[in-house]
């Protein structure tokens, strides 16, 4: 079996240490086909390193450049992500919030079926709460502008 390693970029301080810590609990939690699956992690005081499987055909941002709308895989591809969504969302014991969805996050494996990745900005959703609140975060350029304009961040 060939893997992949993940290293983190901030090293285990405060915040890579708490996004290196959710990516273990969210993944520990969540198991689904169109999710990456996490083999293993390590961590000293300086590093920590996540071990993932490899994935063949790399991410959905590498391809997207070279794909034409037409093309067939772009159907599985979202249906992928759809499926690890709606887990998520609906099927997982305790719901998980993505909550950096972009093309980056997203992996091909051998048979170019969808695995989404990258859980270090997830966030558990109290269910018994009747509504959820989360600060918003992710890639800045990739949240939507109608999530900034209702927390009241952007003024137009």
């Amino acid at each position: 079996m060939n893997i992949a390693v993940k290293r983190l970029k901030d090293g285990m301080s405060s915040f890579g240490e708490s996004s290196f810590l959710s990516e273990v609990e969210m993944k520990s939690i969540a198991v689904h086909q169109n999710l990456l699956s996490l083999i293993g992690f390590c961590t000293t005081p300086s590093v920590g390193l996540l071990v993932y499987p490899f994935m063949a055909n790399l991410g959905v941002a590498h391809h997207l450049r070279e794909l034409k709308p037409e093309y067939p895989i772009l159907d599985c591809v979202a249906l992928g992500i759809a499926r690890a969504l709606s887990y998520l969302h609906e099927s997982c014991n305790l719901k998980i919030i993505h909550r950096d969805m972009k093309a980056a996050n997203v992996l091909l494996d051998e048979n170019f079926e969808a695995v989404v990745g990258d859980f270090r900005l997830a966030k558990l959703m109290n269910m018994k709460k009747t509504s959820t609140t989360t600060q918003i975060c992710g890639t800045q350029g990739r949240i939507a502008s109608e999530c900034i304009h209702r927390q009241g961040i952007r003024e137009d």
